[in-house]
């Protein structure tokens, strides 16, 4: 019989797997370009102009070797010639089922790819056509991988699926809530905007929230505490508002514990907005305090959006320009007292110099009075000295003249002895 057998199996885009009666191929490219290699180590080049009949094709053989090795297979044993109709039906049933089994398992067969593929590179056998087995095993890994990869995972089990049912009906109802309270929300917030707002009047404390009399949750309670802290927020003193600031420094963004809370810090900001100028950095702190709790205050936005944590952001900034602020006025402060120290110093150090220079000027007068007295002194003429002896009434310019004790006698000036009485001696004078 001329039966003949081929199929063709697209595995990949652009590569498709041949099988036919004696042999396997594999053809790569599409319409216009394509190159086949088979089992036996025929290859085809097929190059054309689709659409015109126009084609180029080279095929090529893998040698004698393969043609002596078919005439060795033709010459002893098996004989496919010898096969009768039954014999071709029961390979072409046997083929099927294998063909089928071969599709539904070809995401796997990478996984015997890898130790095909290690045989024909070790084994001596095959050498002949190693590089062919070893492309058409790569080839096989490479395509049944991506189909294994591209298989979608199986579906989710009944037990999931009413979970996820459950889930859904469940998130439905909390959005059926949240959209009941929301309109309940804008509902009393439209009826509150239509009440007249009045700021009230204070009894204590800045620093203690005011009891306000709007409707809590909603607009016209921010109004009225905006129009409370405008009207007292020139009272508040340097010192108040330091407080406020640690006090909401200290807080670290818990801002929105109850209704109550949220109203102490929209006064808080509001008052500091109020109390200082825009350029004022205590101003941002204040106005980014208020702007990140009115709009949670009132229900219509929540802590975690990004317009409420945008405004935290800025007051964590505000923060930290103070403390920039902060060391720069202390560094200056340091400047300062370190030039008052530094004057005071310097006087102290003039006023000793001073002192000093004045001691040793009054010094060295005292010295020049001294030898200047000294000079004179020494230029008044020296006044002639006489002895008197112990008696008689003469002076004598000797002490042993005559009968004179020399023992006994005491020198005195001469104007001394003229004026006691005394004469000179005719001997000695």
């Amino acid at each position: 019989m001329g039966l003949r057998f081929r199929k063709s199996f697209k595995i990949a885009p652009g590569v498709k797997l041949n099988f036919g009666k004696k042999s396997q191929s594999i053809t790569f490219g599409g319409k216009g370009v394509h190159y086949t290699v088979n089992s036996k180590g025929k290859t085809t080049k097929s190059i054309g102009i689709p659409g015109s009949g126009l084609y180029y094709t080279e095929t090529s053989n893998a040698g004698s070797g393969s043609m002596q090795d078919e005439n060795r297979s033709n010459t002893g044993g098996f004989n496919i010639k010898n096969m009768g109709c039954l014999g071709w039906i029961l390979i072409l049933v046997l083929g099927l089922i294998a063909m089928t089994f071969a599709i539904a398992l070809y995401p796997a067969f990478w996984i015997l790819a890898i130790p095909a593929t290690i045989y024909f590179l070790k084994s001596k056998k095959y050498s002949k056509f190693r590089k062919r087995n070893v492309a058409i095993c790569s080839i096989i890994f490479i395509t049944s991988l991506l189909l294994f990869m591209s298989i979608p995972p199986s579906s989710e089990s009944d037990s999931d699926k009413n979970s996820s049912t459950e889930a859904k009906q469940e998130q439905t109802i909390a959005n059926n809530k949240a959209d009941t309270s929301q309109k309940s929300a804008t509902a009393k917030k439209s009826t509150s905007d239509k009440k007249t707002i009045n700021a009230v009047s204070l009894t204590g404390d800045l620093l203690q929230t005011p009891v306000f009399t709007a409707d809590i949750g909603t607009s016209g309670m921010i109004k009225q505490i905006s129009l409370t802290a405008k009207e007292n927020a020139s009272a508040l003193s340097d010192e108040q508002a330091t407080l406020i600031i640690n006090d909401i420094r200290s807080a670290a963004h818990q801002y929105y514990t109850d209704e109550s809370c949220m109203q102490k810090y929209l006064w808080y900001g509001y008052l500091l907005d109020y109390k200082y100028d825009d350029a004022d950095t205590r101003s941002n702190l204040g106005r980014s305090l208020y702007q990140s709790i009115k709009n949670v205050y009132c229900q219509t936005d929540t802590a975690e959006s990004n317009t409420t944590v945008s405004a935290l952001e800025q007051i964590d900034a505000s923060f930290a320009k103070m403390d920039e602020e902060a060391a720069a006025l202390a560094a200056q402060q340091a400047q300062e007292e370190a030039r008052k120290q530094a004057e005071i110093q310097a006087q102290q150090e003039a006023q000793r110099q001073a002192e000093l220079q004045a001691q040793q000027e009054a010094e060295a007068a005292r010295i020049a009075a001294e030898q200047q007295a000294t000079a004179q002194q020494t230029q008044q003429p020296q006044e002639a000295s006489v002895w008197l002896s112990a008696t008689g009434s003469k002076y004598h310019s000797v002490p042993d003249c005559g009968n004179m004790n020399p023992n006994n006698a005491r020198q005195v000036s001469l104007s001394e002895a003229q004026s006691m009485g005394y004469e000179p001696c005719k001997r000695c004078h």
